[in-house]
């Protein structure tokens, strides 16, 4: 028997024989097509959209619920025609394989739409081969749905009507890709009127283009008409074709729609549980620099001196020992001289963890200034002690490389045991850096535990003694002078005088590896009145160079208790010449909050005495600025472990918070450490008064001073 398929031939366009059947489709059937068509279009965009949205959570996820919305539409596609089939008034076709085939297409053809679609751009190319694609797609889909009405019969086929329909299914597609547009657009989650009315015309159009194609088929026998029961059958089957696809459509979207809501209340969980986190986070950054060396990581003076004391009086109760380490690095000068003050910096950080990766978990480490690092140690005897010194030594002195260079970094280390070396923390601290200069004169990268005989004098301390009794004799102290820049034109302003020892043997010494020798010995006021006499000079050459600058100097920590140091100082710059506007005292602040109960008075008597007093290393300590407000000063100098990180936003609002409050309290703010063309961004955005640093100039003899004057002019 042949098939229905090899039966096609096109006829002439002529008046239809009275045996050419008139098509005719139920109303019924053509408003449930329509129903079916409109709902679909306009729900699957919104769809999409609530997809789209899954792509963020798992791209499995959102693959799968293309597929699955591709295949919703397709079959809602597919169904119409088959909606429009069983309209005719003819019994049923029998099933076929060519229908299920055109279905497949029909969910791939969707599935390409909403590929394409779902892009944030689509090409032109892409545009056209889709409407091409649909356009067939529509074709296949409609003649496998009307050949089987043939039953096997002779037909014609008028061409016009074809040539109408691929017209309008070509505007179907144009129409689908518009509502695809302007859903992508305006991102709309609800059907709105436009998407709605352009989804009626679509599906308008499909009917029609079913429609011409059918009547396009001229059957020229005569068929059985349609029974009641026939019919009823129909009619019930399209019903139940297009609920399910109705209830699968709105179930799609609610449970989308519900599943995307759910994501979105997840993910605003989680903003809220981030920003809690980040609160958090800030909380304890606050802690973190009120309690803990914002270079290293270790906990800074003030909070290690707590922790020491707490150590001390649990040992007490216990009558457990401790070992109290001193640890200062050696040469550490020259590799800040050599590799600039960042390598210092990073040298300071390696260290640190270096020394965090050899100690207990019970052991307690602070940086208590510079390159001085204390830590406080447990032990149930001396040999304990030494062998965890050891291991320090023996870590520290593996090579670093650091900008490229491979520093080989020792250490010295001095050791005072509680309770045998006294039982406060003062005195065990005391008596520990005694024998850390034992270990400093006994060659270096070795460690000495205190003992009676360092206490009344140590070899170093003696060899110092004695050559610095000659030292301003035999003229070997100077001066030198690091400029202080107004930010606001680059102009030297001031200078702040640097002791330096031009040592017979050891070379260059700066103040630290002599002033607290010469404290200890009572030589410091001898050193300070030094200091003060050839500043007088300076000024002076200065005044006479047309170039007059404030001169400042650091004031040792023991002049507070020295009733003499003020009345000497004025007494020295009178007997100068020297006006009292051009000099004044640096204090750090670290210094005057250890010295706080006895700071105020000698403060007081500075302050009635005419000499103005600026706060150096501002934020290295913990003191209060609702303390400091109380003090004659005029100044402060920012530490420069606070401008480490100038593009840290949160560095970065704590430098502006310092210098916002310091003006409001009527004091100018100088910046130390700067080196960066960042960091000088960031002082000139804050209004900052003054800088110094490497940015400007390193420390320099006064005859360079001199020179430099006319270049910063």
């Amino acid at each position: 028997m042949d098939s229905q398929w090899n039966n096609w031939h096109f006829a002439s366009f002529s008046s239809p024989t009275p045996d050419v059947l008139t098509w005719q489709i139920s109303p019924f059937f053509v408003m449930l097509s329509l129903v079916l068509a409109i709902i679909p279009l306009s729900a699957i965009m919104p769809i999409r959209e609530q997809i789209r949205k899954l792509n963020q959570q798992s791209s499995a996820i959102y693959l799968g619920g293309q597929i699955i919305v591709s295949c919703v539409l397709g079959s809602s596609i597919w169904a119409i025609h088959l909606l429009l089939m069983l309209g005719v008034k003819l019994p049923p076709p029998p099933v076929h394989l060519a229908m299920l085939f055109s279905l497949l297409i029909s969910c791939a053809n969707y599935f390409l739409f909403l590929r394409i679609s779902s892009k944030a751009e689509t090409t032109k190319k892409e545009k056209y081969s889709w409407i091409f694609l649909n356009t067939a797609t529509i074709c296949i889909i409609q003649a496998t749905l009307i050949i089987p009405l043939t039953n096997q019969n002779h037909f014609s086929i008028s061409a016009f009507p074809i040539f109408l329909s691929v017209i309008l299914i070509i505007l179907t597609g144009i129409m689908m890709l518009s509502i695809s547009n302007h859903d992508k657009d305006e991102k709309i989650i609800i059907i709105d009127t436009k998407s709605a009315l352009i989804s009626l015309f679509t599906a308008i159009f499909f009917v029609i283009s079913y429609r011409l194609n059918l009547g396009s088929v001229n059957l020229l026998t005569n068929f059985f008409l349609l029974t009641e029961q026939q019919n009823s059958e129909k009619i019930i089957f399209a019903l139940m074709i297009s609920i399910t696809l109705l209830f699968i459509i709105f179930f799609l979207f609610f449970a989308i729609f519900a599943y995307t809501k759910i994501l979105e209340q997840a993910n605003d969980l989680e903003e809220n549980k981030s920003l809690m986190d980040k609160l958090n986070d800030d909380h304890t950054s606050l802690e973190k620099l009120a309690h803990y060396d914002t270079l290293t990581g270790l906990y800074n003076r003030r909070a290690f001196m707590e922790a020491f004391t707490a150590r001390l009086n649990e040992s007490r109760q216990a009558a457990n020992k401790l070992a109290i380490m001193f640890i200062d690095l050696d040469n550490f000068k020259t590799v800040n001289d050599t590799l600039g003050h960042s390598a210092g910096d990073e040298l300071l950080r390696i260290i640190s963890r270096r020394l965090r990766s050899v100690l207990r978990g019970h052991d307690l480490i602070g940086r208590i200034g510079g390159d001085e690092f204390c830590l406080v140690a447990p032990i149930s005897s001396t040999a304990e002690a030494k062998m965890i010194g050891t291991r320090i030594l023996q870590k520290i002195q593996q090579p670093i490389t650091i900008s490229g260079h491979v520093a080989n970094t020792t250490i010295s280390i001095g050791i005072s045991l509680f309770p045998y070396d006294g039982d406060g923390q003062d005195q065990l601290i005391k008596n520990a850096d005694t024998a850390l200069y034992q270990s400093k004169g006994s060659g270096r990268n070795t460690l000495n535990f205190y003992s009676d005989y360092l206490q009344s004098k140590s070899h170093r301390e003696l060899a110092i003694q004695k050559d610095l009794h000659s030292a301003i004799s035999k003229s070997q102290l100077f001066l030198d002078y690091q400029p202080i820049v107004r930010l606001s034109d680059k102009k030297i302003v001031a200078l702040e005088a640097l002791v330096r020892w031009q040592h017979p043997e050891k070379g260059i010494l700066t103040p630290e590896h002599f002033i607290n020798i010469a404290e200890f010995n009572g030589f410091v006021e001898l050193v300070d009145m030094w200091v003060i006499r050839r500043i007088c000079h300076d000024i002076k050459n200065l005044l006479n160079n047309n170039t007059p600058l404030k001169i400042s100097m650091n004031c040792s920590a023991l002049n507070i208790n020295n009733d003499k140091f003020i009345p000497d100082a004025i007494h020295i710059l009178e007997e100068e010449g020297v006006d009292k506007k051009w000099f004044c005292f640096e204090l750090a602040e670290s210094v005057l909050y250890e010295h706080r109960h006895k700071a105020p008075l000698f403060l007081s008597k500075l302050n009635q005495s005419g000499i103005k007093l600026i706060i150096d290393d501002f934020g290295s300590s913990g003191s209060s600025l609702l303390w400091l407000k109380t003090l004659p000063i005029i100044e402060l100098k920012l530490d420069r472990c606070l401008l480490l990180d100038s593009t840290n936003p949160h560095d970065a609002e704590i430098v502006a918070a310092l210098i916002a409050m310091s003006h409001k309290l009527g004091w100018q703010v100088t910046a130390k450490g700067v080196e960066l063309k960042e960091q000088i961004a960031l002082l000139t955005q804050e209004q900052c008064d003054y800088a110094q640093g490497y940015a400007f100039g390193k420390p320099i003899r006064f005859e360079d001073i001199i020179k430099s004057l006319t270049t910063y002019a």
